[in-house]
């Protein structure tokens, strides 16, 4: 019988993530006291340089060509747009921002953990260097979303709809990507230790061969090495 003709790899398509489209000089200002003045006003907070801390509720609050250094937000932020912002070595930790939009954003060296963005809509959002283990990325749309050097363990992942997701030396372990598919994502730089997975999920994946060992045993496979 004549050998199989091997197929193709299956890839995901190329995105472009454009970086925040910041002016050329922003305005200083205390995080707390502008979000409380915007959603008073009705109005966005747009060309600031923000920093301090925030507890405070918002819902709806509009923040554009911003960049928050060193901020810290831990309230419930349900369904902002966010636009054209960067965060840089931010902590927004147990902070709740479901169904929330992103839109050219950068997280850098952020502290995310227990970050809760269900439902939350990405398109053109970098995190690098973030430590996200325990964050609830449920039912999220997302167009060309990178993650990259972020600690992602534990993390739920689930029934994400993706197009131009990629993950670069990422910690995933026990991660759970149930109905996330994973056709074409290259994961041979992540630490994929316990990612709780299905078959379906897995078709078309990029994996190394230690990796391909190790989810099949999570499927049930027993594997003999000789």
């Amino acid at each position: 019988m004549p050998a199989p003709i091997p197929r193709p790899q299956q890839r995901s398509k190329n995105f472009r993530i454009q970086p925040p489209e910041l002016p050329a000089s922003l305005t200083d200002g205390d995080l707390q006291a502008l979000l409380l003045q915007a959603d008073a006003d009705d109005e966005p907070l747009s060309g600031f340089c923000l920093s301090g801390a925030c507890e405070e509720d918002f819902y709806k609050t509009e923040l554009r060509f911003c960049r928050l250094d060193r901020c810290r937000l831990s309230g419930r932020l349900d369904r902002c747009y966010i636009r054209d912002c960067v965060f840089d070595s931010c902590d927004l930790s147990n902070a709740d921002l479901s169904g929330s939009t992103l839109r050219r954003v950068t997280f850098t060296n952020c502290k995310l953990l227990g970050v809760r963005l269900p439902e939350v809509h990405m398109d053109q959002v970098r995190f690098t260097d973030c430590h996200m283990s325990m964050s609830n990325l449920t039912l999220c749309a997302v167009k060309a979303v990178a993650f990259e050097g972020c600690n992602l363990d534990g993390a739920i992942l689930q029934e994400m709809k993706a197009q131009g997701l990629s993950w670069k030396n990422c910690q995933l372990t026990g991660a759970s990507l149930f109905r996330t598919p994973l056709a074409g994502q290259d994961l041979t730089t992540d630490e994929i230790t316990g990612i709780q997975v299905s078959l379906p999920e897995l078709k078309g994946a990029i994996v190394t061969p230690y990796q391909a060992c190790e989810l099949a045993g999570l499927l049930g496979l027993i594997v003999k090495t000789d």
